[in-house]
């Protein structure tokens, strides 16, 4: 249940934002501001996405059913290593125009047989910085965005890079599907 309530003007420091109210609790949306740069988003099968693994099954997720194999239209991809050495090699690449700060972000479709440590890669001017995530929830299926960090890009066609990488021999499985750059620069750059 939402009750969408608009307060403006009134004491303190002039007018509020839109407020939500949910079951007894309030969101404040006072932070939001519009910088004019649109969040950068690549999914997988996007121009920008490429994926490179080897000795491991593939599986997309196509509504719900899992097929195996690799294909066009889907929801995002599930990665089970084999028995051996497997190599799990995953990019997202992003054309920026404004340079600057951005927060990054990859969606991660979360399961109970997904493994406690991937390694995500966020190359930014040159420099390539290691995030370690889980992509464990302990059961079910839950899919969210889960923040890496904010860093500063430069701009350019391919200026923005996340990586997934794993080599080894996990049972584990590897959730793939897309990653944005949320720019935070002020408006105007």
């Amino acid at each position: 249940f939402y009750t969408l309530t608009t307060v403006t003007g009134g004491g303190g420091g002039g007018a509020l934002d839109t407020l939500i109210q949910t079951s007894g609790i309030i969101v404040d949306n006072a932070d939001t501001v519009s910088t004019g740069v649109a969040d950068l988003i690549v999914d997988d099968g996007d121009p920008g996405f490429w994926m490179g693994n080897q000795n491991v099954k593939q599986y997309h997720n196509n509504n719900g059913a899992f097929v195996q194999g690799v294909s066009g239209n889907h929801d995002y991809y599930a990665i089970y290593p084999k028995s051996g050495t497997s190599k799990i090699r995953v990019n997202w690449s992003f054309d920026i125009t404004q340079a600057g700060p951005y927060e990054v972000w990859v969606s991660i479709p979360k399961y109970s047989s997904r493994t406690n440590n991937v390694k995500y890669i966020v190359r930014h001017q040159g420099t390539d910085t290691n995030v370690w995530k889980s992509q464990n929830n302990g059961g079910g299926l839950a899919q969210e965005w889960v923040y890496l960090g904010q860093y500063d890009f430069d701009a350019g066609s391919g200026a923005g890079k996340v990586k997934l990488r794993y080599s080894g021999t996990s049972s584990k499985s590897y959730g793939v599907d897309a990653a944005k750059l949320v720019y935070k620069g002020s408006a105007g750059g």
